[in-house]
């Protein structure tokens, strides 16, 4: 167990984290956050992912995240930069920030509770094999849009937006585009400024 750690080079091993870790160089391995723990991401790769618990907050500013990784109800995932490598839940309850700069998703995003994007493009990665990705906002589930910004594909060859829950823009006065696939079957709300699917 973690309790406190400033780590300049890469970790090994799987850690279970009650404190507050800092680290720059990735672990290769995995790390579950329990409650009140505070992982301070900002560089090299998380090898087989994250489970992130009730009351526990990552700050991803960097570096690549493989495996399977989950965010429970009562977890935030504060994400600024950095790539999706293996698939990502956001759970019921559980909540994604994303923000600050470009981010590709090699892997699935499924969200079963809230996701708030607030800036920075979003491009999914797609090739059939390696590259899978896609986002699916389940029902019941929130996609909030505070940007104007970019929803892109890399290949256009079957990267997606499947949408059960609601995709909603809240902010910003301009426009978010929608430059991949979006399959719909729940609810598109724009409250504030354009949503445009291309």
């Amino acid at each position: 167990v973690i309790t406190n750690l400033v780590t300049v080079g890469g970790l090994s091993g799987n850690y279970v984290v009650s404190g507050v870790l800092n680290v720059n160089a990735g672990v290769a391995g995995s790390l579950q956050l329990l409650s009140g723990a505070v992982l301070n991401w900002s560089g090299g790769t998380i090898s087989s992912g994250l489970d992130v618990t009730n009351g526990a907050v990552v700050n991803w500013s960097g570096g690549t995240l493989s495996g399977s990784s989950l965010v429970r109800a009562g977890g935030i995932l504060n994400w600024s930069n950095g790539d999706l490598g293996g698939p990502l839940t956001v759970g019921v309850n559980g909540v994604a920030n994303i923000s600050g700069s470009y981010k590709t998703l090699f892997n699935v995003l499924t969200n079963y509770g809230v996701v708030t994007w607030t800036g920075g493009g979003l491009r999914c990665a797609y090739n059939g094999s390696s590259w899978l990705g896609s986002i699916y906002n389940q029902a019941g589930a929130l996609w909030d849009c505070q940007c104007d910004a970019a929803l892109d594909y890399y290949y256009n060859s079957g990267e997606r937006f499947y949408n059960a829950g609601e995709f909603r823009k809240t902010s910003g006065s301009g426009t978010t585009t929608v430059n991949l696939a979006f399959n719909n079957s729940g609810v598109v709300n724009a409250l504030q400024g354009t949503i445009n699917f291309n």
